[in-house]
């Protein structure tokens, strides 16, 4: 109904590219992406302020989306999540983290430990789960992070 769907965009929805972005599978998809977006999140707002913040996201999302249509476009491929604009959040902390690293004190370690452990969690479902997640959103979603920071 409003998955990324390549046979569907083809057609001229191109309303798949950006609302994937807010439609999650299940329950534990939903919870994850929510917890993942207000830990990461918080700090990437604070730096780029809510409009910033917006355009990090939605670039992601919209980046992510359309890689996805690029590269699965087979017609039984369809994906849902906030993936893309996690993975351009956790381009963003990486970035930022490298800049300001001998600013931090020693919350430096903790900074990188967690969100080491988030992005690391991201990477290897990536890579492990096969088919279920979306490499190429998650990729694109990483690119389009790194060229908005």
């Amino acid at each position: 109904m409003g998955s990324n769907y390549t046979p569907a965009i083809k057609r001229g929805h191109i309303q798949r590219l950006f609302i994937p972005g807010f439609l999650h599978n299940d329950l534990p998809h939903l919870i994850w992406n929510v917890f993942v977006l207000a830990a990461v999140g918080s700090n990437a707002e604070y730096y780029l302020g809510t409009i910033g913040y917006g355009g990090l996201l939605g670039a992601s999302i919209l980046l992510g989306n359309t890689f996805t249509g690029a590269f699965k476009s087979h017609a039984c491929f369809q994906s849902v999540g906030a993936s893309p604009a996690i993975m351009g959040i956790l381009a963003f902390e990486i970035i930022w983290a490298v800049f300001n690293f001998r600013k931090m004190g020693l919350s430096k370690w903790l900074y990188l430990l967690y969100f080491g452990t988030i992005f690391l969690t991201t990477i290897m479902g990536t890579f492990v789960s096969g088919y279920l997640f979306d490499f190429w959103g998650h990729l694109a979603g990483f690119i389009a992070g790194i060229c908005i920071t």
